[in-house]
């Protein structure tokens, strides 16, 4: 007799000689019932708790860890340590099984960001402003973000056309200006040319990495790559063999003095913690970084790691952007760069001032 035959029959004996009687032996002609078979079986009302307890007892889902401990007990223990060594066939079950619970953690992550934030919404929603914030944001006749200029009692910035400001009570106003509106004023506010180079495969982790720092700039910076124009070269070295020699036959590519990011590629399952060794052999390094990429995953990893290594590029190319027009009051927008006369920056990848005064952050 099979195990949920004898199952239905301790539970529910009045329906084991039935399903005989029909045919149904084996655990897998049991299992093919469906809701429209147990009514042809036990017909009527009156049999209605009897065939839901029978579709229960034939779709129960062990619990998971009753499913490991038999699986444990169905598969010899050296069988198993054999499956998991350098030629087993279970070698990549592991590192796929972290990946899954990484990118699972990620997830959670992202919900309980963003459900924090809409809680943050709708908590502050009713809420007016304190003195000195935002009173009004007029978005009438624009589309698309806001730019937005703060000031006590000097009213807009001059020259911007187009604005709509909202007074306040003590005088403090602010300006809103539709993105069309700023290209026309502000147009151009810092461009980064850079040089990318290329050493070894990454399955197109780098031009991935390179998206992200994209999409992380600010408002009217421009991330332009250029051979010729470059101010900073990001070079990408996937790790091979030793990094020393990997990274020696990158560098070999590098053909000017100027600036360089590296980027130490490390082809892996998961990413690890690693502090990239200094290496005093190149004085034209500003930033040393790593990333992590496989090509189960067709590129670079979705991890913590690249995406820190992503935010420490962007601001490090910020401190080489070239400054843009100016604006009408003869102020130029932007620093860094041949332009403005700025040093080689430090190592550890931080900001900028036209980063600082786009995003008010330092």
């Amino acid at each position: 007799m099979s195990v949920l035959l004898k199952e239905i029959k301790r539970i529910r004996p009045e329906a084991a000689p039935v399903l005989e009687r029909a045919g149904y032996h084996t655990d897998s002609e049991i299992q093919s019932l469906t809701r429209e078979d147990l009514h042809e079986l036990f017909p009527g009302c009156q049999k209605l708790k009897l065939r839901k307890t029978v579709f229960e007892i034939i779709h129960k889902q062990k619990r998971t860890d009753v499913l490991l401990k038999e699986l444990k007990d169905f598969i010899p223990h050296d069988s198993l340590r054999a499956a998991l060594n350098s030629n087993g066939v279970l070698v990549d079950y592991l590192p796929i099984l972290k990946e899954m619970k990484t990118q699972l953690e990620n997830v959670q992550n992202f919900l309980e960001a963003h459900i924090g934030l809409l809680e943050e919404f709708t908590k502050n929603q009713n809420q007016k402003p304190d003195n000195g914030s935002l009173r009004d944001i007029s978005t009438s006749g624009s589309s698309g973000p806001m730019v937005l200029y703060g000031c006590q009692t000097t009213g807009p910035p001059p020259g911007a056309q187009g604005t709509d400001t909202s007074q306040g009570a003590q005088g403090e106003c602010f300006t809103s200006i539709s993105p069309q509106d700023y290209q026309e004023d502000f147009p151009s506010v810092a461009k980064v040319m850079y040089q990318k180079i290329v050493s070894g495969k990454n399955f197109d982790a780098d031009a991935q990495l390179l998206a992200k720092v994209k999409a992380q700039v600010p408002y009217g910076v421009q991330l332009i790559e250029s051979d010729q124009d470059s101010e900073i070269i990001i070079v990408f070295c996937t790790i091979s063999s030793r990094v020393g020699t990997d990274v020696e036959a990158a560098m070999s590519k590098v053909k000017d003095n100027k600036p360089v990011i590296l980027v130490l590629m490390h082809h892996s399952h998961e990413a690890k913690n690693t502090s990239p060794r200094i290496l005093t052999e190149y004085p034209q390094l500003v930033l040393k970084v790593s990333v992590f990429f496989h090509d189960t995953v067709h590129g670079l990893l979705k991890c913590h790691q690249n995406d820190n290594a992503a935010s420490m590029i962007q601001n490090k190319l910020l401190e080489y952007s070239i400054q843009g027009r100016k604006d009408t009051r003869g102020n130029a927008l932007g620093g860094g760069g041949r332009d403005s006369g700025a040093t080689a920056p430090a190592t550890d990848g931080g900001g900028s001032s036209i980063f600082s005064f786009l995003t008010g952050r330092k």
